[in-house]
């Protein structure tokens, strides 16, 4: 009897640290990934979209800027862009007991800057 009762214990804590609890997330939009270059022409070529995830032991990865730049990086790639205006960062973590993961997708309009310095002022 205690012996089926200690494997009870064990099997409620494994399903417990098995299961996959919602974590930390974050929404928030961008006008642009970076600035643009002064006196250039920027013209959209195309929605993109891109997701990065990593995995992390603890915490999060919420808000890391080497995710963030490799998820603008594979989007802008996908139009051979050269910024990203309008975008949206979604940051999603889920947790299973000390393993955290984190998924960071971007979506928005891809551009690129052409003619720069040789915009004619107004």
């Amino acid at each position: 009897m205690k012996r089926l009762s200690v494997l009870g214990v064990c099997g409620v804590v494994a399903l417990t640290a098995a299961s996959g609890c919602v974590g930390p997330s974050n929404i928030y939009d961008r006008a642009q990934s970076h600035f643009d270059f002064p006196n250039s022409n920027v013209k959209p070529v195309g929605h993109v979209r891109s997701e990065v995830s990593k995995t992390t032991l603890f915490s999060p990865a919420i808000n890391d800027p080497a995710m963030e730049q490799q998820a603008v990086r594979d989007a802008l790639n996908q139009k051979n862009a050269d910024i990203l205006i309008d975008g949206i960062y979604e940051w999603t973590s889920r947790s299973a007991f000390i393993l955290y993961f984190t998924k960071l997708t971007v979506e928005g309009e891809a551009a690129t800057m052409e003619d720069i310095g040789r915009q004619k002022r107004q």
